[in-house]
């Protein structure tokens, strides 16, 4: 076991609902945010992850998903190891409850394997009209 699987996906949704057969229905998927004042609370989010495992044995994997403010600060983290069978797929959600998003701007969701950063999205969080006009 020493290969690591691919990253293929990453989605941002508000709840994520698995039905007994194990297949995901994702809810409210986000490009940006919209809060009424700020600091916003979020009471839920989910990163949603796939992996996919080429090789013809297992795969494994340290992931951490990070929600990150546009000052550089951290504001949710979420780690996980991971084993995925040999060609095969791998979905793997991280969960943030109450998430404190301190201003408006321009947020990202960062995946990392291992120490490496493999994916750097997007997340913008947007003040309501009025707020913007003031600003």
């Amino acid at each position: 076991m020493n290969g690591e699987p691919d990253l293929i996906a990453v989605v941002v949704c508000e709840d994520v609902l698995a039905n007994p057969s194990g297949r995901l229905t994702l809810y409210n998927l986000f490009q940006d945010l919209t809060a009424d004042r700020f600091p916003a609370v979020f009471p839920r989010l989910h990163v949603v992850t796939t992996w996919h495992n080429p090789l013809p044995e297992l795969a494994r994997a340290v992931i951490q998903v990070g929600i990150v403010a546009p000052d550089g600060m951290t504001i949710g983290n979420a780690a996980a190891t991971i084993t995925v069978a040999p060609n095969a797929y791998h979905t793997q959600i991280s969960r943030f409850q109450g998430l404190i998003f301190p201003v408006p701007g321009d947020y990202r969701v960062q995946v990392q394997r291992g120490s490496r950063q493999i994916c750097n999205l997007p997340l913008v969080v947007v003040a309501p009209e009025e707020e913007k006009e003031e600003q």
